[in-house]
């Protein structure tokens, strides 16, 4: 499994030769000829969905799917984009590699949550989980971990990283910091003792995770 990092919450995956891209949102800067397998939105905020963004991303992939929400789904269809929504635990496999549906909710922000939310589990390998703090009810290899934004504060992030105890954990939704994917030693010395690998992912920089 390879994963490249393009900003905040944007990554694509080529799992099995199967390419996919996660997230395009307002930080992300994801070239546009990219060609894909399928798209995945966890949620309908801006930061994770760029209408104009995924449009242009559209021009070089005309029939890719997209998998995301109830919620997306019914913004995007009024864009003339076409999508699929998904429920919690469905399963879509895309060409060799699978995708799961993991949670339903955004985290809280105040006092409830304020959209849908779907974390993808992708090959039973790699969990993205969105804006949210799902555990899988199953063994999770890497843990792209959210490190900061208006739901979520760092001990929180170390904490739900501890209960998963993937192998490797990286930061993501760091857009929104001064310096984004250098998020402090913290991270790195509480997982490291515990056996979980923290590791930055280089913007537009492939990591190879065999």
């Amino acid at each position: 499994m390879k994963i490249t990092k393009y900003g905040h919450c944007c990554l694509s995956i080529e799992e099995n030769k199967t390419n996919l891209l996660i997230d395009p949102g307002i930080y992300s800067n994801p070239p546009m000829d990219l060609k894909l397998n399928a798209i995945f939105i966890t949620h309908q905020h801006s930061d994770h969905i760029d209408v104009n963004l995924l449009k242009k991303i559209l021009v070089q992939n005309q029939n890719c799917p997209i998998y995301t929400c109830q919620d997306v789904s019914e913004i995007l269809s009024k864009e003339g984009i076409h999508t699929t929504a998904l429920h919690e635990e469905q399963i879509v496999t895309v060409k060799d590699a699978s995708v799961k549906i993991i949670g339903k909710e955004h985290a809280i922000i105040f006092k409830k949550s304020p959209c849908m939310n779907h974390g993808f589990l992708v090959s039973n390998r790699f969990f993205f989980p969105g804006d949210a703090l799902t555990i899988p009810n199953q063994s999770v290899d890497i843990l792209a971990l959210p490190v900061a934004g208006p739901w979520i504060k760092l001990s929180e992030a170390i904490e739900y990283a501890l209960k998963i105890k993937p192998a490797i954990a990286f930061p993501v939704h760091d857009g929104i910091l001064k310096k984004p994917g250098t998020t402090n030693i913290v991270p790195q010395t509480v997982l490291s003792e515990q056996g979980i690998k923290w590791i930055i992912l280089k913007e537009e920089k492939e990591m190879n995770f065999g």
